[in-house]
């Protein structure tokens, strides 16, 4: 799309120099990247410096090496190679953008960026790449704006993970600078989603992980967000070993000159004018982590650090916001409120569930009792496995979605992996044998242990195997779930077929149930992953299988008498 003339999200209000020819490149519906018209003559492009989101390269000129993550359509390299850096890594996880847009269609437009000698640009996933590249590979590590908001038409784009903003990405990212290197990353705060403060406890807590002092590593400047004005613009600049007294003046220099906002920067920034501003100055200098956690706990907003097992950055939702977010008309703000979708859909399931399957139930056994015994514990059981099953999915999922990068493949990973080996193991382990009973008990028992492992082991097991290219990381992932994704197939076919020897006009019932919890619990899962994390998410699936495997012992007791 052409967007000539667009000043940009983070633009100096100072600027008032030429805006080259750009198109805007729509990649999932919301997210965009610019494409700059560029000759070769950085002047024609000096609106890119005068970003916010290229401040980092007004306080670290000329750095010998710079990695790009989120790269796009090059604006935020050609702000690099504008300052003087000496080689940049632009990093970008969509190969049609590296390779049929900047290295295809639109070649000649952006200046053959991508095939300068002085710019490697990679499809690849920026936090494997960075931990593929090991320590002090670089200068600057950058990502600017980097998220996706494919999901906010539904208003749920709170709800999508990112693990490229969480504790253990920033404290990878730390790892391969240079002794004297910067993190910078750019994102956006809105009246209902303070992104700021947000950014400032992830860094703290990277930082103190790493031992070293937030209120010495720290730089933080905003800027309202043009087209936007009730939204802020925020950079946080990070140094794992210190911010040189030198470098924190040029953060105040150089702010001053570019009308930009510092918030916090060692020695002490401007005065804070926001709530917003007051809880990043506080985040990054608090001493006492207890004292801060309760201040954090306080504001409206969760504004806590994001980790591998909790990674969902735009999600700022208490369970206590519950009652408001079912009385809410919409979504608070441009990107949705994840609570406002979440907690409407699930009672409209809740309710269906109710009025079309536990009713009809009721009433069908005060008319009559039913001529074979057992109803309640068969419908029990497989209102387990489907639970069970989701919530068993859904964790996977962002798991190992944070691990593969990629959602597509993550998608096309677990979902296959799951479907494909649950039906070999539904083949090869359920059926009408006299040993049906004894297996189902063993492999309810199997699914609770290798879930339960998954909680406690599958982190350090991904973390081991976070350099792995993307065709290692989805092997890894196939073997770590292959096991559990045999065993998950069997529990529902043995049933039935149990069921089906003795009470054959149950199974309708039987499917609907298993169908209608299944559409609760992956509701219930992502509430669950969000307020409590995927490894929890996990054991309440492990629990779920355990409920199944007590209640499985009265359909197989009745199952050995028939």
């Amino acid at each position: 799309l052409p967007s000539t003339g667009f000043r940009g999200w983070g633009l100096s209000p100072l600027y008032n120099g030429p805006i080259p020819d750009q198109k805007t490149l729509v990649i999932d519906m919301n997210a965009a990247t610019t494409l700059t018209k560029f000759s070769g003559d950085f002047s024609a492009v000096r609106n890119v410096a005068f970003d916010l989101s290229a401040f980092v390269y007004r306080v670290r000129p000329d750095a010998p090496r710079v990695c790009v993550i989120g790269a796009g359509g090059g604006k935020d390299v050609l702000a690099a190679l504008m300052s003087g850096a000496g080689h940049v890594t632009a990093v970008e996880v969509n190969p049609l953008i590296v390779n049929d847009v900047m290295r295809g269609s639109y070649r000649e437009f952006t200046g053959d960026l991508y095939g300068r000698p002085d710019v490697t640009a990679v499809a690849a996933d920026g936090r494997a790449f960075v931990r593929r590249a090991g320590p002090g590979s670089w200068n600057v590590v950058h990502l600017s704006m980097v998220d996706t908001s494919a999901a906010s038409a539904a208003g749920a784009y709170a709800l999508t993970e990112n693990g490229l903003y969480t504790q253990e990405a920033f404290e990878d990212f730390f790892s391969a600078l240079t002794d004297d290197g910067l993190l910078s990353v750019s994102s956006v705060s809105l009246p209902e989603l303070a992104v700021g403060p947000r950014l400032a406890t992830v860094a703290r807590a990277a930082l103190l992980h790493r031992g070293a002092d937030p209120a010495a590593s720290l730089a933080v400047v905003q800027t309202p967000w043009l087209g936007r004005p009730n939204a802020i613009m925020t950079t946080l600049i990070a140094a794992p070993r210190g911010l040189p007294p030198a470098l924190s003046a040029r953060v105040v220099q150089q702010a001053k000159a570019l009308g930009f906002y510092v918030v916090y920067v060692p020695g002490g920034g401007m005065p804070a004018v926001s709530g917003e501003q007051r809880t990043i100055d506080r985040v990054a200098t608090a001493k006492d982590d207890a004292a801060l956690g309760k201040e954090l706990a306080a504001l409206p907003l969760d504004v806590s650090a994001t980790t591998d097992d909790h990674p969902f950055f735009f999600y700022q939702n208490r369970l206590s916001d519950l009652p408001h977010a079912l009385t809410a008309k919409g979504p608070a703000h441009l990107f949705g409120n994840g609570l406002v979708i979440l907690a409407k859909v699930a009672l409209v399931a809740l309710v269906m569930v109710l009025l079309f399957l536990v009713l009809p139930v009721v009433l069908r056994a005060r008319a009559r009792a039913d001529d074979a015994p057992g109803a309640g514990y068969d419908l029990g059981y497989v209102a387990c496995l489907g639970i069970g099953f989701m919530f068993v999915e859904i964790a996977l999922l962002y798991r190992l979605s944070v691990y593969l990068g990629e959602p597509t493949a993550t998608l096309s990973v677990v979902l296959f992996s799951l479907l494909v080996l649950g039906g070999i193991g539904s083949r090869v382990l359920a059926g009408p044998t006299t040993a049906a009973p004894r297996r189902l008990r063993f492999v309810l028992g199997g699914v609770v242990l290798l879930v339960l492992l998954a909680a406690f082991g599958l982190p350090s097991v991904l973390e081991a195997g976070r350099a792995f290219s993307a065709t290692g990381r989805a092997a890894l992932a196939v073997l770590l779930i292959a096991p559990v994704g045999f065993l998950l197939g069997a529990p529902l076919p043995t049933a039935l077929v149990s069921v089906a020897s003795r009470a054959p006009h149950r199974i309708p019932w039987l499917w609907s149930v298993n169908g209608a919890t299944s559409v609760l619990g992956s509701i219930l899962a992502t509430l669950t992953a969000l307020h409590g994390g995927l490894r929890l998410t996990l054991v309440v699936g492990a629990v779920a299988y355990a409920a199944a495997a007590l209640l499985s012992l009265r359909v197989v007791t009745r199952q050995e008498r028939a």
